[in-house]
């Protein structure tokens, strides 16, 4: 449940939404890409109200990567292709160069050399045959590939780099940040609970069950000594532990 709830995302800047388990973070992007219908006049995207654009239209403006990402009993490339079924055909996913520049920002093509098949192994229905953090960079790579070919304006990457490791992190954030840099105008939410992952946002607001405790750049809430501050002390003294455990990531 959100409670009082108010701020704005500037198009082209990179927002981070951090908060524990079950502070409201999943609920408020759900609300922002009207996977659950907020309140009446609470929610505008693009000077308009969010019930008043055609749900098709208004999800075309979103790539999504959530934590657990649905993978299919297919290949690694269909599943990265997945999200480019509208994009007109002889377009950039015609020449592959789409895919893998995907697969690249997201960290993937280390993996390929591991793969079987390459781009044509199967991986298994929710993706059996991967791990945790490799899971997670092919959603990223299906997500930057739809905003590469299809124009989508904002990436949200909702607490999706959890599994994959510090380095791996880096490597996936310097990418879309070039990405962003080079692509003027799109519009970036990390939601995520790790400090480093929200070190480079323009602003950061910090969600305690349901309600903003805490709003600013990086530095300000550094030097606030809140929550993001605390949060930021105990990951850098416990080397912030990978859940999902391993350097594949």
């Amino acid at each position: 449940m959100l409670d009082d709830i108010s701020f704005s995302i500037k198009k082209g800047s990179v927002t981070g939404i951090m908060g524990r388990t079950g502070s409201g973070k999943s609920t408020l992007v759900k609300a922002i890409t009207r996977v659950v219908d907020p309140p009446a006049g609470t929610v505008f995207i693009k000077g308009i109200e969010s019930a008043s654009w055609d749900l098709t239209e208004l999800r075309k403006l979103f790539g999504v990567t959530p934590q657990d990402s649905f993978l299919f009993s297919d290949s690694i490339k269909n599943n990265i292709a997945y999200a480019l079924e509208d994009v007109p055909a002889g377009g950039e996913r015609a020449s592959g160069e789409t895919l893998g520049r995907a697969a690249t920002l997201a960290a993937l093509d280390r993996d390929f050399a591991v793969f079987a098949e390459g781009w044509d192994t199967l991986i298994g229905e929710r993706g059996l045959t991967l791990s945790g953090g490799q899971k997670q960079r092919a959603a990223i790579a299906r997500s930057v590939a739809a905003g590469l070919a299809a124009g989508r304006e904002i990436l949200i990457l909702d607490d999706s780099l959890s599994a994959v490791d510090a380095e791996t992190e880096k490597k996936i954030l310097d990418g879309l940040f070039e990405l962003f840099r080079e692509k003027s105008g799109r519009t970036m939410i990390i939601v995520s609970h790790r400090v480093s992952a929200l070190s480079r946002a323009d602003e950061v607001v910090v969600l305690e069950e349901g309600r903003i405790v805490e709003r600013g750049t990086p530095e300000e809430l550094a030097a606030l000594g809140g929550v993001y501050a605390r949060t930021a002390a105990l990951q850098s003294l416990g080397g912030e532990l990978n859940p999902a455990g391993g350097g594949h990531g």
